[in-house]
């Protein structure tokens, strides 16, 4: 099953980005 969050928050070590995220089963893509 894949969901699409359109308009997410993306954090990673050094930064923080908006962006759409696709989740395909239990990975992010």
């Amino acid at each position: 099953m894949k969901t699409l969050i359109k308009g997410g928050t993306v954090v990673t070590a050094i930064d923080t980005v908006k962006a759409d995220v696709l989740i395909d089963g239990e990975k992010i893509v």
